[in-house]
């Protein structure tokens, strides 16, 4: 596998995500973190119970970049997000989830491109999914692959409470040749910002 500049960091970030799931006892999670670290050909769980997959009503329409385009991840991809609300300072998420801060409902929330280094032209989709119970019952948990309207960057707002997510992928010649992705946790309001 060919990589240009330097891969260390995530190559961590993945074998700790290994440790994690090796250190799980609850299959579920440790399916998911598996799915995070080697993709979507990674299974889900075999099956859910009757009984459980009875009580989830919502359309499932996650997209996943392997499904529709080669990945061969071979440049680097940061993605950030500006988050405003009227009468106050705007600040990047990537700050606030390092202090382990919550995001209120109400807010506006940029996600941009910081920094790509895959030479042009490209073409730019954005996933934005939802996640957790109000998303599975407001039938909001959306996941589908959006193409950039050429400013690189998208705009959200926070509605409800969960952890949400948003991916950008960036593809050249049908090959997705970078990704990143920012967790945005929403949820209110025990350590919330104002």
């Amino acid at each position: 596998m060919y990589k240009k500049g330097n891969f260390i960091p995530k190559a961590k970030k993945a074998y700790n995500k290994c440790l994690d799931a090796i250190e799980k006892e609850d299959q579920r999670t440790v399916n998911k973190i598996w799915r995070e670290v080697f993709g979507t050909q990674f299974p889900l769980e075999e099956q859910l119970t009757k009984s459980h997959a009875a009580s989830f009503t919502y359309n499932n329409t996650e997209e996943f970049v392997e499904d529709h385009y080669l990945v061969n991840v071979r440049y680097d991809l940061e993605i950030d997000c500006h988050v405003k609300q009227n009468g106050f300072r705007t600040m990047l998420l990537s700050a606030l989830i390092g202090r382990g801060v919550f995001l209120k409902f109400g807010k506006t929330l940029r996600f941009f491109v910081r920094n790509c280094n895959v030479p042009e032209p490209y073409i730019i989709k954005w996933k934005i999914r939802n996640i957790g119970s109000v998303a599975e019952k407001r039938d909001m948990i959306r996941g589908q692959l959006l193409l950039d309207t050429g400013d690189k960057a998208r705009t959200e707002h926070s509605q409800f409470n969960g952890p949400h997510y948003v991916e950008c992928y960036v593809i050249k010649n049908g090959i997705c040749l970078a990704r990143d992705r920012i967790d945005v946790p929403i949820k209110e309001p025990v350590k919330a910002i104002q």
